[in-house]
């Protein structure tokens, strides 16, 4: 599956400001951070493909964004419009 079908599956639904690192947060917690990074990277977190639904990963997502401090949405907002600049 292409970079782009991945991101107009999930872009949406991530509360808004929709970017390459939300979609990075978004495969991680699917996949696991050792199938992402590759290179050998061992991490102990499981993807939770086989427990979670996409939806209910979008809405972690979402959960755990909107507890950040306005000083880290405001820094993410800032880094996903740069990344959507580049890829434009």
């Amino acid at each position: 599956m292409s970079r782009k079908v991945v991101a107009l599956g999930i872009m949406g639904a991530l509360s808004g400001a929709a970017a390459p690192a939300l979609i990075w947060l978004f495969r991680i917690t699917k996949e696991g951070p050792a199938v992402v990074a590759r290179g050998g990277y061992e991490s102990d977190m499981p993807g939770f493909r086989d427990v979670l639904s996409d939806n209910e990963i979008r809405s972690v997502l979402a959960f755990i964004r909107s507890t950040w401090p306005e000083q880290e949405r405001a820094y993410q907002a800032q880094m996903s419009r740069q990344e959507k600049e580049k890829a434009q």
